[in-house]
């Protein structure tokens, strides 16, 4: 076979290791076989891996300022609060798009995603409270409830940081309601 050929080849196995379309055994079995054994060039790899890893790290960005971007749009912006129940919707939406795009592997940002898309949730529900004249003893009952989600989420999902947060919000909420 060419050269130019194998070269293409090797870049498509990169490509596919990369975003996780054969498993990682496969495509080292792959690129050892089109390679007689002797691996791939740094160069190869290091063009193949920077751009998806930056590509991540700006996605990882992204979707952490999507919370202290939501406080901003809802704490400093004149617009009417139906309009900030649809930016913050927009933002839930799309954390939970990148929580499901990632979740089947277990990286960095399957757990920026998924904090930030129950944080949202939780501002969600604190919005949905001021429409819907919550005070009091119903709101506390609102964000228990949002709580009790993330605790379920947490065992669910066998995070325990979910469970553990969950848990110590829980207990505020309550000690707060009943002082």
């Amino acid at each position: 076979m060419s050269e130019e050929r194998i070269s293409t080849i090797v870049n498509e196995i990169h490509y596919w290791k990369e975003h996780h379309l054969l498993p990682d055994t496969y495509c080292d079995f792959l690129l050892a076989l089109y390679t007689n054994g002797e691996g791939v060039p740094d160069s190869v790899t290091k063009q193949v891996s920077t751009g998806s890893r930056m590509g991540r790290w700006l996605q990882i960005v992204l979707v952490s300022f999507l919370v202290p971007f939501s406080f901003y749009v809802h704490y400093f912006t004149p617009i009417n609060l139906f309009w900030q129940i649809g930016m913050i919707l927009l933002f839930l939406c799309y954390s939970s798009w990148t929580y499901i795009s990632v979740k089947k592997r277990n990286e960095m940002l399957y757990h920026v995603s998924l904090i930030t898309s129950i944080f949202l949730m939780f501002f969600m529900t604190l919005l949905i409270g001021k429409i819907i004249p919550l005070e009091g003893t119903w709101l506390s009952i609102a964000f228990a409830v949002n709580f009790i989600g993330w605790i379920l989420l947490g065992k669910y999902f066998k995070q325990n940081y979910l469970i553990i947060i969950g848990i110590i919000a829980l207990l505020f909420t309550f000690l707060y309601t009943i002082l």
